[in-house]
């Protein structure tokens, strides 16, 4: 009897841990599917033909200083004050607007750009479009393609050579003309994107040209699609098709300036590039005085660590098309001149496609082992327990009818 319960006592006790592990596992499963793992597998194509990206060129001297100079005796004759009084470029607020001052008397990229190649032997004009686009160094341009590319290689791509005037390269360029954000006053930096992308703010990280050096960049194409899941939210296409994040940080930027400004919404003004956010619709600065000051706190912003992307909440897009470059850099043979080559090596691209790691058939199929194996486990704990109740009833049974029985043979005597 006393082993029959210290076996019994044994099979308990195991079977109460077996099975504490069983439910352990069981909710460890469903935690791991509720925190929606996710995968990354990359996959490289070779298509018949290519998208080029688009190209956004800016001038590290964001302005024409000879069409300041040739109209500097209408300013003064206007204004009634002396060459030393006036403050380029934002006294000329008094001839202009805004817009018209960025466009009309930043630099002009047909002064720059003498040649200009989109495959062999077809000008950039033939084979797509120039535009016009404002971003922190101030007027720049666009470059984007009419149809994908049929043909790679450095001799079927992009070719485009440069120029500044050697008196340019001489000249003192008053500060006011000089932007803080450039690392030289003179050359050019060019950025690679996609069309929902704005370069307003990221043109200062683009790639460096400077004047007397040669560059031979080979562009590289990855397209991500990622999955929308609660731990990192993504925007569909669907939802918003021109939705960026580079779109939704200078949206941040812009109302991150407006709150620093401190001047409500009647006084405050925007500067050209400003195309994003709640104020958008703002009017540009029309005085110089304004203008002094918005561009002044926009450049502390982005120096002095008065903003940065880390503020604001932007989510990727599900789907995006990333573009990069490798340039191989000489010394070319006039210090006022610079070639660039753009191209792809090949029509190859990667694309990396992210999915859900744990989905919800392979739960189901864990939590269904584990539920099996805790049944099989309180099923022969219930047969041991059923078994020696039994025995217990039976030999209890036996006691009592034995007791009967000699307590009968006791009454007849």
């Amino acid at each position: 009897m006393t082993i029959m319960k210290s076996v019994d006592y044994a099979i308990q006790v195991n079977c109460i841990e077996d099975t504490q592990c069983k439910l352990k596992n069981i909710i460890e499963r469903i935690s791991y599917f509720i925190s929606t793992p996710l995968a990354r597998s990359a996959t490289v194509h070779l298509a018949e033909k290519i998208e080029f990206p688009i190209l956004t060129l800016c001038s590290k001297r964001s302005w024409n200083y000879t069409r300041f100079l040739l109209e500097m005796p209408i300013l003064l004759k206007k204004l009634n004050k002396t060459t030393t009084d006036i403050q380029l470029p934002y006294d000329f607020l008094a001839l202009t607007n805004l817009e018209d001052l960025w466009s009309g008397y930043g630099i002009n990229l047909k002064s720059d750009l003498i040649e200009c190649y989109m495959g062999r032997n077809r000008s950039c004009e033939d084979s797509g479009s120039w535009a016009r686009v404002y971003t922190v160094f101030g007027s720049c341009f666009s470059y984007e393609t009419d149809e994908p590319l049929l043909e790679t290689g450095p001799f079927n791509n992009f070719y485009g050579k440069f120029r500044i005037k050697k008196k340019d390269l001489e000249a003192e360029i008053p500060n006011g003309l000089k932007n803080p954000l450039a690392t030289a006053s003179v050359g050019w930096t060019y950025l690679l994107h996609n069309e929902h992308f704005t370069p307003a703010l990221k043109a200062r990280f683009g790639q460096d040209l400077s004047p007397g050096l040669n560059q031979d960049s080979e562009a590289s194409k990855i397209v991500v699609t990622g999955t929308n899941v609660w731990h990192k939210p993504c925007v569909e296409p669907a939802t918003d098709p021109k939705y960026s994040v580079s779109k939704c940080e200078l949206g941040c930027f812009t109302e991150h300036h407006f709150r620093l400004s401190n001047v409500g919404t009647e006084k405050w003004c925007r500067l050209p590039f400003m195309t994003e956010g709640k104020h958008k619709s703002a009017r540009l600065c029309s005085t110089s005085e304004e203008y002094r000051q918005t561009e002044s706190l926009v450049f502390k912003m982005l120096e002095d660590g008065l903003w940065d992307e880390g503020q604001c909440k932007c989510m990727p897009r599900c789907e995006e098309t990333l573009y990069g470059n490798n340039a191989e850099t000489v010394v070319g043979k006039r210090n006022t001149e610079s070639r660039l080559r753009l191209f792809y090596a090949s029509k190859s691209y990667e694309s990396v496609l992210e999915k859900l790691a744990y989905k919800g058939v392979p739960l189901f199929c864990d939590i269904g082992n584990s539920m099996g194996l805790l049944i099989g486990a309180s099923t022969l704990t219930l047969i041991e327990i059923i078994e020696w109740a039994a025995w217990s009833l039976s030999n209890l049974v036996k006691n009592i009818k034995r007791r009967i029985y000699h307590g009968k043979i006791r009454a007849d005597n």
